[in-house]
């Protein structure tokens, strides 16, 4: 109940998300990053064909209808070595030499 709380808030559009209710549940907490976090997440809902379980497939489909509207904004995350580090660095360092002398 309370993850369907957070898929809720989360599908919900960006100006009316407010407060999302990750601590509300030991699950919902460890589930935070994969969420709304920096990453790419997949749910895998399982369904029933028996009569005798309608009610609970169709509360599966609708969560799973409220959590595909999630949107999250991943980024990959860089791991530079060292060296890659101070290459960057170095190039950074000449930009900024080659514009303050484009400046005078």
């Amino acid at each position: 109940m309370i993850l369907g709380n957070v898929i809720n808030k989360l599908s919900d559009s960006a100006k009316q998300r407010g407060h999302i209710p990750y601590r509300d549940s030991k699950l919902t907490r460890i589930l935070q990053p994969a969420l709304g976090g920096n990453a790419k997440t997949s749910i895998i809902c399982t369904l029933a064909p028996e009569e005798i379980h309608i009610e609970e497939t169709k509360g599966t489909l609708q969560f799973a209808s409220r959590a595909k509207r999630i949107t999250n904004c991943v980024q990959v995350n860089e791991i530079l070595t060292d060296a890659a580090l101070l290459k960057q660095q170095k190039l950074e360092i000449e930009e900024i030499t080659q514009s303050t002398r484009s400046m005078h």
